[in-house]
């Protein structure tokens, strides 16, 4: 049977297909090489891949087929930025830019650690032990001020009844792993 399929999507094809777990990893190691260039080895260098996808852009004339890229993301904790690093086909850096005033989502391993950190001070630590107490990340406000990697964090707790009862909203710095605004919500909550 004779496909119906233009010649231009025929020429799409390999272009919009599913990144390969190679492929992948070839644009990751290509980014982190290409940090690591603009950086220097000789710094401490804390960074972190937040993610890989496939990025095409509109070709420069109708009926081209489009470059096949893959964007890296990569939150640097070291100089406190977001980098936007796209990859060719061949695993060279074709656009490299930081992402100002844009804060990717989090990775669930920024999570983890932004509540590890927290739960390393007294308070929190009393917090997370409370029964049926958890934590919800959010995107705080502070980031945008202060350009840096910063997660929310609200401890909640469960009671019996199945009421949420707020506990503290805190905000974790990644790049120092240090708490940079606590409010204790039980007092403020009057509970």
């Amino acid at each position: 049977m004779k496909s119906d399929m233009s010649d231009l999507t025929r020429k799409l094809k390999p272009v919009l297909a599913p990144m390969s777990k190679k492929e992948e990893r070839q644009a990751v190691k290509s980014a982190v090489e290409h940090l690591i260039a603009e950086i220097g080895s000789g710094h401490d260098l804390r960074y972190r891949i937040l993610g890989a996808e496939i990025r095409i852009e509109k070709p420069p004339r109708r009926g081209d087929v489009p470059d096949r890229l893959i964007r890296v993301l990569i939150a640097d904790y070291s100089n406190q930025h977001n980098l936007d690093i796209s990859v060719n086909h061949k695993g060279k850096v074709v656009q490299s830019e930081v992402l100002r005033g844009l804060q990717p989502a989090f990775h669930p391993d920024e999570i983890q650690e932004a509540k590890e950190f927290a739960e390393r001070d007294k308070r929190v630590a009393r917090l997370a032990k409370i029964s049926g107490s958890f934590a919800s990340a959010f995107a705080s406000d502070l980031a945008l001020e202060r350009g840096r990697r910063l997660v929310g964090l609200h401890y909640l707790a469960v009671a019996k009844s199945g009421e949420v009862k707020p506990l503290a909203t805190l905000v974790v710095d990644l790049a120092s792993g240090e708490i940079v605004n606590f409010r204790d919500d039980k007092v403020e909550g009057g509970s």
